[in-house]
């Protein structure tokens, strides 16, 4: 679970991640959502690989490449940094993720 929530008292700090998606380049071919989602599915990666189950996310940074000749400055977002601080929590916190739609749906009057 990667959330801003700080983590319950009996968790284990196991250590500092930085996640990232995108470069000067192939960013530049790749949609904003995409990048940031890049950026968390690298994040979970590594808390998953660290043997974390548990992340506080601390920031989250968006590049911007600029490049300008005699005809303009041109610009546009090229990668996604998140940075976050891993632990391992005894019994894995619930999910903290929206309800399904689905299930909203077969609900409503």
């Amino acid at each position: 679970m990667v959330t801003r929530l700080p983590p319950p008292s009996d968790c284990k700090f196991v250590t500092t991640l930085v996640a990232q998606q995108g470069d000067a380049i192939a960013g530049k071919f790749t949609s904003n959502r995409a990048l940031a989602e890049g950026a968390m599915n690298d994040m979970k990666n590594q808390a998953q690989g660290a043997g974390a189950n548990y992340v506080l996310l601390e920031t989250t940074t968006a590049g911007n490449t600029i490049s300008g000749g005699r005809h303009g400055v041109s610009g546009e977002q090229t990668d996604v940094t998140h940075v976050g601080n891993a632990f391992l929590c005894p019994s894995a916190p619930a999910s903290t993720s929206a309800p399904d739609p689905a299930s909203q749906a077969s609900r409503m009057p």
